[in-house]
């Protein structure tokens, strides 16, 4: 999807923009909010939309009353409604991310947050431990391979819920003037969603994937250091890993920001201490030297554990990238060397790790430290060749920015750091070559109000063309900054 925005940025340098006035930029949008608000679902979103609104997709296909709390569905959608308000005023983008948030209220599940997709049919409810309709799709395949990780809990994978929590903290700061008294549903779900991350966290601080909303027995789960398996599965054994603690695409990084986000704004200490127990756990999840990263997801003894049936328990170069990353951060914030201690350790192991220049592999062997892959039915191999097609075994994965900015801390030390930060300017932008963006957008804008891209459902289908949710934000972006910087020339 990425490749619509691109062109639209090559097409914008191809042309030549011809002047435009605020009055059509704001015109425009407002013409592209009444046509989205036309095709949501009780004020949602999905990800993409046929021309004739006849089929329809967040991540798998998607029914009619279904819509998408994944990015970029619903809360990336109201995020951009959002934008467009606290750049222009007008209270029609407000009432479109009041109806995105509306739609999260009624599609919120009783653990306190969301899953990848909510859905208005009655037959359908959204209620912890339901199946959701990829089970009932996969189930219709094979009878026999009913598959418990279909079943629907709060998510904290790609930062599903996550994302709705930032999306309704910054809509009840956007409308708290409102006086609209819609909005105090909304509040209510915010304060539920917040209650609920709390209570999914364990005593160690940790968040899972999923979070059904039982009651736990703390014993349970016992707080301790991770440790080294003598030996792990080499074929993956199907478990239900949505419960074990998970750093798993940035899910315990988000769950951390988010809680530090709600201390910052409405001070209730307890959200604080939750960041700060998430902060702890990454540190008794660090693996011994000399592979001192993080695996994907932890057992509750604390060792690494399967994921998927191509995600093996490993060191794992990219999540310890992203935390090497968060911990970073928080040393700066906080002055705690034990976070910039652990990146230490973290930093040597990748750096005796890189298979070339500026190229790792995704997951390295307990104890070995070997490159594994796993076939498409989940054995573990040590060749890249006959590996499971479509996944991200070797990449950079932004570790050289990683470490080079690692190393520049250590160098420079925390203060310099902070000082230097804090007097660079970024250059700003230029309106001129904003200009030239907004023009290409508006030109491509049609009389219905829609933005139609190329696109395809599933990589082996045919490009068509669509309506695009992430087409939609990125436009809606640029056309808000352009009001925003347009504003400050001619106050």
């Amino acid at each position: 999807m990425k490749t619509f925005f691109a062109a639209v940025f090559l097409f914008s340098m191809s042309v030549q923009a011809a002047e435009i006035s605020r009055e059509q930029v704001l015109e425009s949008m407002e013409k592209a909010t009444k046509f989205m608000m036309s095709i949501a679902t009780e004020g949602g979103y999905l990800w993409k939309y046929s021309s004739d609104l006849s089929v329809r997709a967040g991540e798998n296909m998607a029914s009619p009353t279904q819509i998408w709390i994944q990015t970029p569905g619903t809360p990336a959608m109201g995020q951009a409604f959002l934008t467009a308000y606290g750049a222009t005023k007008d209270s029609l983008f407000l009432e479109a991310a009041r109806q995105a948030a509306e739609a999260l209220v009624k599609c919120q599940l009783p653990s306190g947050g969301w899953y990848y997709a909510g859905d208005f049919n009655p037959d359908k409810p959204n209620i912890d431990g339901l199946r959701s309709h990829a089970g009932d799709q996969a189930a219709a395949k094979n009878p026999q391979a009913a598959n418990p990780l279909y079943l629907i809990g709060t998510c904290y994978d790609d930062k599903t819920t996550q994302g709705a929590i930032r999306f309704l903290m910054d809509y009840v700061d956007a409308a708290k003037d409102s006086g609209n008294p819609r909005d105090r549903s909304i509040g209510e779900a915010l304060n539920k969603a917040l209650e609920g991350m709390l209570r999914a966290q364990y005593p160690n601080g940790a968040w899972p994937q999923f979070y059904d909303g039982k009651p736990r027995n703390e014993a349970d789960f016992p707080v301790k250091p991770a440790s080294m398996p003598r030996d792990y599965p080499r074929v993956s054994p199907h478990v239900d890993y949505r419960s074990y603690y998970t750093l798993n695409d940035s899910s315990l990084s988000n769950c951390i920001q988010v809680m530090f986000e709600a201390h910052r704004r409405y001070g209730d200490p307890v959200y604080l201490e939750s960041a700060k127990r998430g902060l702890d756990f990454v540190l008794l999840a660090q693996l011994p030297e000399p592979q001192a990263g993080w695996a994907q997801q932890y057992t509750p003894d604390m060792v690494p554990a399967w994921g998927r049936i191509f995600e093996p328990p490993s060191v794992v170069s990219n999540e310890s990238r992203d935390v090497m990353e968060l911990l970073m951060e928080m040393y700066l914030k906080t002055d705690d060397r034990r976070y910039f201690d652990a990146v230490g350790r973290a930093a040597a192991w990748l750096r005796q790790s890189s298979l070339a220049p500026d190229r790792w592999a995704r997951f390295y062997e307990l104890n070995s430290n070997k490159p594994i892959y796993c076939t498409p039915d989940g054995t573990v191999i040590y060749d890249l060749e006959g590996a499971r097609p479509g996944y991200n075994w070797q990449n950079d994965f932004h570790i050289p920015a990683c470490l080079a900015r690692y190393d520049a801390i250590k160098k420079m030390g925390r203060e310099a750091w902070l000082a230097e930060k804090n007097s660079a300017t970024k250059p700003p932008e230029k309106a001129a070559d904003l200009e030239k963006k907004a023009a290409a957008i508006l030109e491509q804008l049609d009389g219905q109000g829609r933005w139609i891209v190329k696109d395809r459902f599933r990589k082996n289908l045919p490009d068509q063309d669509m309506i695009s949710t992430e087409a939609f934000i990125d436009n809606m972006r640029v056309l808000s900054k352009y009001l925003e910087l347009t504003q400050q020339a001619n106050p």
